[in-house]
């Protein structure tokens, strides 16, 4: 396989995950190291996980972190002097996906931004663009999504590219983009989120309405209260009171959660805390 063939490949790889849900981070104490770990002080943050680890021998999430948080920075450090687009690729992945967990975009983005110069193409423009977005960088992100061949994108880039028109007040455009998008074919609640967040800014209520009890009936129940929260919010909802969007928040779950009792990767850890699910481990 040549190199040409193998940069392709890991282009489409890095893709797949650019608006995928952030994983869970573990349950933090709240100390001095985490703080400034969450504030996006990672130096700040070695310097004093050494005292906190020592202090609390039986914290394994202090110590995961304090792992954790080593191997990132050495990351940070070969990324930083990485010229070779395979192995930027492979390295800037694994640290936009640390940076996304934790909300820290302005990290992802210096990161989307040498990934889109060491490697030009459409992946890494989308990403580019999505992080711009997460920034309100809305007027890059709109320029962005500008530079892209939408008929060949996917339903999350189209929806992309529509958020920035919408929020650049070119509303014709953001409208055109969204006729383009099949919302029968959404692959995950990320994209029905976006679909939502489309509406939203479009001012369109009733339709906002609809879009967010479907994201609601597809989410499960115990992340219902963290999903409302974060829709009340956000900006891109502002312009929606109507009582019909109040309403559809309250629509129930229609996750069945399965009940892995029996499953054999519960005792392998791999199961949710406090609940009988392993994320689709259970067929």
């Amino acid at each position: 396989m040549n190199k040409k063939r193998i940069l392709l490949l890991a282009v489409a790889a890095w893709s797949a995950g650019v608006f995928a849900h952030a994983p869970k981070a573990a349950t933090l104490p709240d100390t001095p190291a985490v703080k400034a770990m969450q504030s996006g002080d990672y130096a700040e943050a070695l310097k004093l996980l050494p005292a906190e680890t020592a202090a609390n021998p039986k914290d394994t999430a202090l110590k995961q972190l304090y792992g954790t948080l080593k191997r990132v920075t050495q990351q940070e450090a070969m990324f930083a002097q990485e010229t070779n687009p395979e192995s930027a690729l492979k390295t800037g992945r694994a640290l936009r996906s640390f940076y996304y967990a934790r909300n820290h975009f302005d990290k992802a983005l210096a990161v989307d931004q040498k990934l889109y110069e060491l490697a030009p193409g459409e992946a890494t423009l989308a990403a580019l663009g999505a992080t711009e977005l997460n920034l309100d960088k809305n007027k890059e992100a709109a320029a962005t999504f500008g530079k892209m061949d939408l008929a060949k994108a996917s339903n999350g880039i189209r929806l992309c590219a529509a958020l920035a028109a919408a929020r650049t007040g070119d509303t014709e455009r953001a409208r055109k983009i969204l006729a383009t998008v099949d919302s029968t074919k959404f692959k995950s609640n990320s994209e029905r989120l976006l679909h939502c967040r489309v509406l939203g800014v479009l001012g369109d209520s009733a339709a906002v309405g609809a879009a967010v009890a479907k994201l609601m009936e597809q989410t499960p129940a115990d992340e219902h209260a963290g999903l409302k929260k974060h829709i009340e919010a956000s900006s891109d909802f502002k312009s929606v009171g109507a009582a019909a969007f109040r309403k559809a928040l309250e629509t129930p779950s229609q996750v069945k959660e399965e009940d892995c009792a029996n499953c054999p990767n519960r005792a392998a850890g791999k199961c949710k805390e406090g609940k009988n699910s392993c994320d689709g481990d259970c067929k």
